[in-house]
């Protein structure tokens, strides 16, 4: 039997008071406080406002003018007060109701002790996560409607991508900027290296310094984004126009001073301007979004800002006074670099450097040169925005792609080695698979969907009936339950025939480029991502390879956007918590190929990914490697996603594989196994 782990106040609604006081006493023994049973709507509504309960148990069909699913909206709603749903069976259009209030889980009658107890604690566990992630995405949001940038993407021929857009831009972005950054935007779409276009902006006699930074997306767009300069020009052009005049006023006070011995005292006064000024432009750097330094003509460095300390963990002491031009310096490691920095007046580019800790740490930069009266570069300002977590995600994808190639290389070695040991392997570990796949079958058929509770219904109707001649009697409240159940069994087998349809039937495939398969592969990862928070993963794709632009293959892009989606799905269920799931669209051969990568969690029988004697058979409709339930991710988990996938490539004439492949990248430890997934789809020969 099981036992609570906390104790939550809860409230009973519900209209059939045996089974109320049924709930009410198992509820109780299990360590619940039931602080009110009530059988209507409106009093379940006061009462939660009152008695402010844990977690409200709703009946969903309830009389009165107020039924279950209405109440438990306004009480969600009202009092941000979690619910479950009691229900012995509704109607169509009720259920469907009650499915738009995203409750918090169902409770069948007639109860089971310990499916009530764990409902409870998963919907009070699912009510706490989803508080906290409604709090964490209002913060988010906070700090996004802070930053002041206009954001929007171009085509690579300068038009917008999206409508609205334009409407967007149209105070920032002319048909004369377009013209004058449109070298930038082909530059960027070409090579993927960002660039910055400063201009002018004058309206109604204002004129805005704006500055435009062009990024390549993932859909081969360019992305653009303008920042309001205007008050950093006006500070720079003030602290020239101020250094200038500072200096003359020196030297007119100098001058000054030689000829009519003035005060000391008017001396003073000058330096202390000066350092008040010098604190003011200091304090101004440290404030900036950006990392900064200031380096002299000879390397040497400075001054640093407060965001340059936290980026490389060195403090200001350690920093000041380091050479950029020595070999081996963790501000520059490559001195070369250095030099074509200061080459000229300005410069941009990516930057890297050393942390104290021994990571890397990435910059896109503007270096800046400081002149002399005469015209000389004394000294050079670096400003550079923080790009570390961009460029780990485009390592990674670099990292998984030779990690690929390798195991494709390595695969190909080994086929003929290993065929008869696989066979072997098969054979021997076949009773272990049937073991599995029945093991399988038997959970998918007894998780829930109406059939487990349909069996133990019909034990409880055949233990109770009362036998009268020819014919037994049943309690009536025992014979609908089972109808209401054979529903939901009859509606899972109009799920599986449906699946079953997709699997049997040909369907259309239609001419497609190579570029439309990267963009159906960018879809589905965008309707997955909601679902990358519950492990805190992060999805990456590679870019796309604009040299097969002109491939083609036929498509049917409804049910390969399917199968795309249940392989990133499957990916994300069961890979580790904080952990990439890297994509890769390819051309290898006479094929092109999706590979999704991700690092598995350790399965059932305590492995690794995928047992080599289940690289076939995982495939197959009901296997499944693990018999864990994922209800966050709205899936059937009847071990069908997998065959779905593979039923679909193979109409495309093409081929599905799943296996492990070992990453060897980091030789200070033992190769770790990562779980590959590869689509490949043939290309039509020109």
């Amino acid at each position: 039997m099981k036992i609570c782990n906390d104790s939550s106040r809860i409230i009973i609604v519900e209209d059939d008071m045996s089974a109320a006081t049924m709930l009410k006493k198992i509820l109780e023994k299990c360590g619940h406080e039931v602080v009110a049973v009530t059988d209507t709507g409106e009093d379940a509504i006061e009462k939660s406002s009152s008695l402010k309960p844990d977690m409200v148990l709703m009946d969903i069909s309830l009389g009165g003018k107020v039924d279950g699913v209405d109440a438990a909206r306004e009480i969600f709603k009202r009092f941000d007060i979690p619910f479950i749903y009691i229900t012995g069976g509704v109607d169509d259009d009720t259920f469907e109701r009650a499915k738009e209030t995203m409750p918090f889980g169902y409770i069948l009658k007639p109860f089971n002790y310990n499916i009530l107890v764990s409902t409870i604690e998963l919907g009070l566990y699912k009510f706490r996560i989803e508080k906290d992630l409604r709090e964490s995405e209002k913060r988010n949001q906070t700090m996004l409607s802070a930053i002041p940038d206009i954001m929007f993407n171009l085509r690579p021929d300068g038009s917008f991508l999206r409508r609205g857009e334009a409407d967007l831009a149209k105070n920032v972005w002319s048909d004369a900027i377009a013209q004058k950054a449109m070298p930038s935007i082909k530059q960027v779409v070409k090579s993927g290296e960002p660039r910055i276009v400063e201009y002018a902006s004058k309206k109604g006699g204002v004129v805005k310094h704006l500055e435009a930074r062009i990024l390549k997306s993932v859909d081969g767009s360019a992305l653009v984004i303008i920042r309001d300069i205007t008050e950093r020009k006006n500070a720079e052009r003030e602290l020239m126009e101020y250094k200038e005049t500072l200096e003359k006023k020196v030297e007119e006070r100098t001058q000054e001073l030689s000829k009519i011995n003035h005060s000391l005292l008017e001396q003073i006064q000058l330096r202390q301007q000066s350092e008040e000024n010098l604190r003011l432009f200091s304090l101004a750097f440290n404030q900036s979004p950006y990392y900064a330094l200031i380096v002299d003509k000879n390397g040497m460095v400075l001054y640093v800002n407060q965001k340059f300390i936290e980026l490389s963990g060195y403090d200001m002491d350690e920093l000041l006074g380091m050479n950029v031009q020595e070999a081996g310096n963790p501000v520059l490691p490559e001195p070369e670099l250095w030099r074509k920095m200061a080459q000229g007046s300005r410069w941009h580019g990516e930057v890297y450097g050393l942390a104290k800790g021994g990571s890397l740490y990435y910059g896109l930069a503007s270096v800046s040169a400081l002149r002399d009266e005469e015209g000389e570069a004394t000294k050079y300002v670096i400003l550079a925005e923080d790009i570390t977590r961009q460029k780990k995600e485009q390592l990674e994808i670099s990292k998984m792609r030779e990690i690929l190639d390798k195991s494709r290389v390595d695969q190909i070695d080994m086929d003929m080695d290993w065929r008869d040991w696989k066979d072997k392997m098969m054979s021997r570990n076949i009773s272990r698979t049937d073991k599995s796949l029945f093991r399988n079958i038997n959970n998918s058929f007894t998780q829930g969907a109406g059939f487990g509770a349909l069996i133990s219904l019909l034990e409880m109707m055949s233990s109770s009936a009362e036998q009268r001649g020819d014919k037994h009697l049943v309690e009536s409240s025992i014979f609908e339950l089972v109808k209401s159940n054979m529903g939901i069994a009859m509606t899972a087998f109009k799920m599986f025939s449906n699946i079953d349809w997709i699997i049997t039937n040909d369907f259309q495939l239609e001419k497609a480029t190579f570029h439309e398969l990267y963009d159906l592969v960018n879809v589905a990862i965008g309707e997955v991502r909601e679902y990358c928070a519950i492990k805190q993963q992060t999805i990456i794709v590679s870019d796309f390879n604009y040299q097969y632009s002109d491939l083609t293959l036929n498509l049917n892009r409804e049910y390969m956007s399917k199968a795309i989606y249940e392989g990133l799905i499957n990916a994300l269920k069961f890979s580790k918590k904080k952990t990439y799931i890297t994509v890769i669209v390819f051309v290898s051969g006479i094929n092109v190929e999706i590979a999704i990568l991700n690092d598995p969690e350790k399965g059932d029988e305590n492995l690794y990914g995928i047992p080599i004697e289940y690289e076939k058979v995982i495939f197959e409709p009901f296997f499944r490697l693990s018999k864990l339930v994922f209800e966050q991710y709205r899936t059937l988990d009847f071990g069908l996603g997998l065959t779905l996938v593979e039923k679909i490539v193979t109409k495309h004439g093409g081929e599905v594989v799943a296996r492990n492949i070992l990453d060897h990248s980091d030789l200070k430890r033992e190769p770790v196994v990562k779980v590959n997934l590869t689509i490949s789809l043939p290309i039509i020969r020109q």
